[in-house]
């Protein structure tokens, strides 16, 4: 094969074309992520839960989680916003805290409320399908 312009156009085109391909894959990949509402110990320290929250992922519609609750909610992409919202019994809105955080791997699929609220490195943990 005679390596010539029209060749190497080829060849840069094809590259490109392949980053592309996984450039797109891995923006519109949507993982089913956990929300957790339960006591967790992160690097040795614990994290306790808050008695009633209400989260909200990427601005889609918001989870209402009691102490000791865990859902499911899906997100798009490598990186997202959150807000979480801690209510009182009356459901009246105590504190305000927004923030974001990268998804890591499938591994750590679940998204710790209590240690986002309390200002852990990362709020992602391990799933409870992989412990």
């Amino acid at each position: 094969m005679v390596f010539n312009r029209r060749n190497g156009f080829r060849i840069g085109l094809l590259v490109v074309l392949v980053l592309l391909g996984v450039y797109l894959y891995t923006s519109g990949k949507q993982h089913q992520m956990f929300v957790d509402n339960m006591a967790v110990e992160i690097e040795g320290k614990a994290y306790a839960p808050e008695a009633l929250v209400r989260a909200a992922f990427d601005g889609g519609e918001p989870l209402e989680l009691a102490s000791g609750d865990r859902d499911v909610t899906q997100v798009v992409g490598p990186r997202h916003t959150v807000k979480v919202e801690v209510l009182n019994e009356s459901g009246d809105v105590v504190k305000t805290l927004e923030g974001e955080f990268r998804w890591v791997s499938t591994k750590k699929g679940m998204f710790s409320i209590p240690a986002f609220l309390g200002g852990a490195p990362s709020p992602m943990i391990d799933s409870p399908g992989e412990e």
